[in-house]
């Protein structure tokens, strides 16, 4: 090799081994951290979608079997029912999620806890991180609508007051299309009375509110009960709230207990409202003591079955009328698919 190929062939390693400039590095960073913010979003958006498909999904499950067990005994299930036949734990209560658990190829009630079983996926919405609060943790409420105290006759498909016989699919003359079968609970956590803690996610504490008392006895008319229960909800809904509870108990909904606080939701408040409780109980009828929304981890709503099996998200925009009718088996509204 002569002289002059010999430096041509040294030149060409010499340049094969040069590093990147700084304008070449700064470009590269720029391309990286750009790709980054295009990726991210949209990974993070493809889990936020498939967190509420799968609670969707959830939901559409319960609401099947919900139907089966209308298929089987010819009424659905009532969210609270005495069950002395059967040694059922913690309270004696056999309650609709328990009920329909054949239906979901789950043990009945007695052997899940027999067996020691805690957490069923299908109980639990993926978007709610908080879920671990509950030993046996249930994402999902029934719609219990009116509710104890409002001062409606309208009726709601799991009703569970005496001398009321459980709810038939043809009683919900409504429409199962336009009624609300199951939705969603969110976990509490503690504040500790921290109110700008809790203001950030108002739906996630319990928050103490006074509500207009009302005198009442046997004869007080519903009219001056559903004044009472939409007094309730405005002081429920202003802001700010008297307090958020300092307590260090958290009472989030367990699928081995039924009872209407922690398994039942009504439509009177909207979506994703406040959870309140009455500080003065002497103010007859205590609305917001057995009466709370439907609430999620999900942004902007939250998930509805409806008793005919489909399942829609809806907005906590939604008009408060139209939410409440779509909580009534027999209110004869009519609900159109654009209103909600």
């Amino acid at each position: 090799m002569d002289r002059t190929s010999q430096r041509t062939v040294e030149f060409r390693l010499r340049n094969s081994r040069r590093g990147l400039t700084l304008v070449e590095t700064i470009v590269a960073m720029a391309i990286i951290g750009l790709l980054m913010a295009i990726i991210v979003p949209a990974v993070q958006a493809a889990r936020t979608t498939s967190r509420r498909m799968q609670c969707q999904n959830n939901l559409r499950q319960i609401t099947l079997a919900m139907n089966s067990y209308a298929d089987s005994f010819g009424t659905l299930p009532q969210w609270a029912v005495p069950n002395n036949a059967f040694d059922i734990s913690p309270n004696g209560y056999e309650g609709a999620f328990t009920a329909i658990f054949p239906y979901l190829d789950l043990p009945e009630k007695r052997d899940a806890i027999a067996r020691g079983m805690t957490r069923i996926p299908v109980l639990e919405c993926p978007a709610d991180s908080d879920v671990g609060n509950s030993a046996t943790p249930l994402s999902y409420r029934l719609n219990a609508s009116p509710g104890p105290n409002s001062g409606y006759l309208t009726l709601g498909p799991f009703i569970a007051e005496f001398g009321r016989p459980p709810v038939r699919l043809r009683d919900v003359i409504d429409g199962t299309s336009q009624t609300a079968c199951c939705s969603e609970g969110i976990c509490l956590r503690l504040s500790n009375g921290n109110q700008s803690v809790a203001a950030a996610s108002p739906s996630r504490y319990t928050w103490t509110v006074k509500i207009p008392p009302l005198d009442q006895n046997a004869a007080t008319p519903l009219a001056a009960l559903a004044v009472q229960t939409d007094l309730s909800i405005n002081e429920c809904l202003s802001d700010p709230r008297l307090s958020t509870d300092g307590g260090t108990q958290l009472s989030n909904a367990s699928w081995q207990i039924a009872n209407d606080y922690q398994t039942a939701y009504t439509h009177w408040f909207p979506p994703n409202a406040p959870f309140c409780r009455a500080s003065n109980f002497n103010a007859i009828p205590i609305f917001l003591w057995d009466n709370h929304g439907a609430a999620s981890a999900h942004d902007g709503g939250v998930n509805v079955s409806y008793l005919d099996g489909h399942v829609k998200f809806i907005s906590q925009a939604i008009d408060r009328n139209v939410w409440r009718a779509v909580g009534t088996i027999n209110g004869i509204e009519t609900n159109t698919e654009g209103a909600y």
